[in-house]
């Protein structure tokens, strides 16, 4: 119904076409532009993830020198006083 209803007004002449064009041109252009703003916050988004990953894995790197570093005190407080040619 909403159509045959405008069609009626197109008819009559009651509606400028080039107005319609305008704000579709308009509309477009925004949408492109929304468009890169979209990528650039994706790409963002992704460096800021990339970010934490390397930040989680040289935690975990370090982690796990300082525990194989108390590893070695460890083990070297074991055999102090140890005959050196004992070991």
């Amino acid at each position: 119904m909403e159509q045959k209803a405008c069609y009626e007004v197109y008819k009559e002449d009651k509606i400028n076409l080039e107005l319609y064009k305008q704000e579709a041109e308009k509309l477009r252009a925004e949408e492109k532009e929304l468009e890169v703003e979209i990528r650039h916050t994706q790409i963002k988004i992704l460096e800021q993830q990339d970010s934490v990953d390397n930040t989680l894995r040289v935690h975990a790197f370090l982690s796990r020198l300082a525990n194989s570093a108390d590893q070695k005190v460890l083990k070297d407080k074991r055999y102090q006083g140890v005959c050196q040619n004992c070991i």
